[in-house]
Parts: structure tokens; sequence; C-alpha cells
């Protein structure tokens, strides 16, 4: 299926029960299990690692004919204004409401983290997001709101000088 574990419900399978057919039936399941895979991710998150679910988002399809397609699609739809990418607090939050670093740097996005205030911290993802595989898959669902709209945030990299102009302070005390 692309994504991690084993989905079981009566799908219809074809003669030799090794693979399930198209048809209406088991594309209504698949809408569905997208629906309950999507509504169950944020359970995969930890304080320690906010970013966790991301690891369990839908691998690239290698074909769009694959028997998966219909099911990764509806997750993919799904991710798209789902609560399910963590904020650079640890909140989850829609893919809508954050933006990217200008660099994927997650060493640089530490950094800044621990510099900015609650409230600015809120509008980033979290820098754990940019570990391992997980950069891609935020940029995938990153081109997918690009394709559909051009709103603010949609997980757009934030050009520098926002991203600094965040941070930035003439008070002595924060600036030290």
């Amino acid at each position: 299926t692309r994504l991690p574990g084993i989905l079981n419900a009566p799908w219809k399978l074809n003669s030799d029960r090794n693979g399930i057919i198209g048809g209406e039936w088991n594309t209504a399941l698949m809408k569905e299990a997208a629906k309950l895979i999507v509504r169950t991710l944020p359970q995969l998150r930890t304080d320690e690692d906010p970013a966790r679910l991301l690891d369990a988002f839908p691998r690239q399809l290698e074909r769009i004919d694959e028997d998966a397609s219909t099911l990764i699609e509806a997750v993919l739809e799904q991710l798209e204004t789902a609560a399910v990418i963590p904020d650079a607090n640890g909140n989850l939050r829609s893919a809508s409401e954050l933006w990217q670093y200008p660099r994927n740097n997650a060493k640089l996005a530490q950094q800044w983290m621990v510099i900015a205030d609650e409230a600015t911290r809120s509008e980033l993802i979290h820098p754990l997001c940019l570990e391992r595989q997980r950069d891609s898959r935020i940029k995938k669902i990153a081109d997918r709101l690009d394709a559909k709209s051009n709103e603010q945030h949609n997980l757009h990299q934030v050009s520098a000088e926002k991203w600094f102009s965040l941070i930035a302070s003439i008070e002595k005390e924060k600036a030290a």
C-alpha cells in the first residue's frame, strides 16, 4: 500500500486471492480507510519526536496504476487539511498554517527555534520535520497545496528576510 502496517478490510479479491481488484467497493473502502489512517496519525506523535508521525506518511507511488493508488491519493488529500504537521512548539497544525525554513537544515532550524518566542515558533514546522525522509514528505504536501492555491503559508519556504525578522529585536535582553 506504500503505507507502513497492515490494512484489513473486506476487499474484493481476484480469483487466486493474491490481489485486490478495481471497482466501486474497493474504492469506497480505500477512501474510508484513508480517513481512518489520517485521523489516527496524531497518536504517533511523541513529546520527544513530534514529527514521528511523518514517518507513516505514504511513500511515493512507482506507477499511477498501482492497486494502492486510490488509497494513497485519498490519504494525501486528507493530509492537506488535517492537523498532522508539528509546528516548532510541537503542536500539530494543518499544512496551510505553516511555513518551511528558508533552508532545509535541521541544525540551523533548531538554533532558530531556541531564539524564537512561542507565537513565532507556531508559524514554522518543527526542525525534526527536516530529518531523514521527512522533508520529502513535507515537500510532497507543499507541492500539492501549491498546485491548488497560492496561499501565504501552505508550507512554502519563508524568505530569509522574513525568517530573520521574526526573531529580530531591539530589546537588549532578547538580543543577547
